[in-house]
């Protein structure tokens, strides 16, 4: 059989997690303690406590807005400018969204807020059909089935002409096997599930494997 699409998680598989490490871990939190007068790390815990109130199953959780009005940290645009260039694309990507990208129609389906994918993802949006922020576009998570049933809906395909690969094991294989799509994990540390890939080249070659044709 022969997919028609081929969706991506971004953070952890386009993009190395450095940018939403920084992001989340650090440059929050430093916003944080300017403004309430607290030390890093006094910051950080209070965040992450605030965080721990809203939890991963709400979309809320991944929203900036939603945490900067929340926080009184003011504006996000601001913000937006100051992470610019922080994203790194893994190596691989490039080549293998353009193999890819031939013959299928290649999105992006993330938890990542819309602001941050137009960040992460400027230097390759324009080889995706769609890049779906599921918090931001569809008000859910991927945790969700559903979410990814939504996205086969918007594209007007069914879940069994969709593969999907992310690293995130809840979120990018659980979530959309469970909704009808083959899903493969992305392990990039190579902790030994033989019935994962370790680069996106690995994946690309699985790909084009279940679909009967080779891979250079």
């Amino acid at each position: 059989m022969r997919y028609k699409v081929i969706s991506f998680d971004a953070d952890g598989t386009l993009v190395d997690h450095q940018f939403s490490h920084i992001v989340w871990f650090e440059k929050i939190p430093e916003r944080y303690a300017e403004k309430n007068g607290l030390g890093i790390d006094d910051a950080r815990s209070e965040l992450f406590r605030q965080f721990g109130t809203v939890g991963d199953e709400n979309p809320d959780w991944f929203s900036l807005d939603y945490w900067f009005h929340r926080l009184g940290l003011g504006d996000t645009s601001s913000f937006l400018e100051e992470i610019k260039g922080l994203e790194i694309l893994y190596p691989e990507v490039e080549e293998v969204l353009e193999m890819l990208g031939a013959e299928h129609r290649l999105i992006v389906t993330s938890n990542a807020p819309k602001e941050f994918l137009d960040i992460e993802l400027k230097s390759i949006e324009d080889r995706f059909d769609q890049i779906f922020s599921v918090p931001s576009h569809l008000r859910m998570v991927k945790k969700d089935p559903r979410s990814y049933q939504k996205v086969c809906s918007l594209l007007g395909v069914e879940a069994g002409e969709v593969v999907h690969v992310g690293d995130r094991w809840f979120d990018d294989v659980d979530s959309p096997s469970k909704a009808g799509i083959t899903a493969v994990h992305l392990d990039r540390e190579d902790q030994g599930n033989s019935d994962s890939v370790v680069n996106l080249k690995e994946f690309g070659k699985r790909v084009l494997e279940l679909e009967g044709n080779g891979f250079q």
